[in-house]
């Protein structure tokens, strides 16, 4: 059985639904697909970018914030996320459909972070 966790994000006037899946037994993120409220307000139709965009999602609170990507130096179309008892943050890349694990934090000690925290500058 797969469960997902759906966030609906802003984005640059748009609004976007961020979909994670996992199987029941998996605490990773396994993965992602994003879908963007259609022209005619009725449909979702799936999207492959974000207009350059990136978005963090926090797994634990439902707290998600969408940001230019070169405002923070970061690659466009990329969603960052931490599945939950990891020590680094995950990034899942729109453009290769793929996910990675990105920006490790060797400081933090396995099981010991029970949440992300994103530090944006302010908008």
């Amino acid at each position: 059985m797969v469960y997902f966790v759906d966030y609906l994000v802003a984005c640059l006037g748009e609004l976007y639904l961020v979909r994670l899946h996992r199987r029941s037994t998996a605490v990773k993120v396994q993965t992602v697909s994003v879908t963007k409220r259609g022209s005619n307000n009725s449909e979702w139709v799936y999207v492959h970018d974000i207009d350059g965009c990136v978005i963090f999602l926090d797994l634990n609170e439902g707290f998600c914030v969408s940001r230019s990507a070169s405002e923070l130096s970061l690659v466009g179309d990329c969603i960052y996320y931490v599945n939950r008892g990891e020590t680094c943050f995950s990034c899942y890349d729109m453009k290769t459909d793929c996910n990675k694990a990105n920006l490790p934090c060797h400081h933090i000690r396995e099981g010991s972070w029970s949440r992300s925290m994103w530090v944006l500058p302010p908008l």
